[in-house]
């Protein structure tokens, strides 16, 4: 497989984490506002203030068998691009009953682009109590409006990190043109977040409950 293209001023970052055991990944882009490529010093500062805000803003929410460990951000303006790393463990403090670690609460991050296909989400782990359902597939109206606040506050402060202006993002590397064809794009193209939505469905994420056995 070709390597994937360089796309200028935007960053990957890999929260990676864990449900008794079994990797629980989160991974978010974030464009700097003059697309240049990233010194070390704001990746250190970008991987720091993620993860501060992660646990400031959606740790209360998730179950305490989800810890939260380190976040990585890798600079995608190059195949060299630099790297950063925060370290840290923090465990979900939303107290309750323990929902099966496959429950997910989608966020859709919304862009000024229409399409078919899949647009940008996130799947966060599931909640401390089941008192958090409205029924067997449906959450709560009053958690989803602690969610939709916590997102949106995350969003925003992700636009104030304090080293250079950015904002999240996603990345658009193919198009799908007439009768099926794919066409990869070059340079790939970028859209910000303008919205966010969070989905009344609990969905899931199989592969949280680990390999068959």
């Amino acid at each position: 497989m070709p390597p994937l293209k360089p796309v200028q001023g935007v960053a990957k970052v890999i929260c990676h984490g864990e449900m008794d055991g079994v990797a629980c990944i989160n991974i978010f882009h974030w464009a700097k506002d003059d697309l240049t490529s990233f010194s070390q010093g704001v990746l250190n500062t970008l991987a720091t203030q993620l993860r501060d805000q992660y646990v400031q803003k959606f740790i209360p929410l998730i179950h305490p068998a989800y810890v939260l460990g380190s976040v990585e951000v890798i600079d995608l303006s190059s195949e060299a691009g630099l790297t950063a790393v925060q370290g840290g463990s923090n465990a979900g403090t939303a107290a309750g009953a323990h929902m099966p670690a496959s429950a997910a609460v989608c966020v859709t991050w919304k862009i000024g682009k229409r399409y078919r296909g899949g647009h940008p989400r996130t799947y966060f782990p599931p909640p401390g109590d089941v008192a958090m359902t409205a029924s067997v597939n449906s959450w709560d109206q009053d958690f989803i409006d602690q969610y939709h606040t916590a997102a949106g506050n995350f969003r925003q402060a992700m636009q104030q990190v304090t080293v250079t202006p950015g904002d999240l993002c996603c990345v658009h590397r193919y198009r799908t043109l007439e009768a099926g064809v794919v066409t990869t794009l070059d340079p790939p193209q970028v859209s910000r977040f303008i919205d966010h939505d969070v989905d009344n469905r609990i969905d899931s994420q199989r592969r949280r409950l680990g390999p068959d056995r």
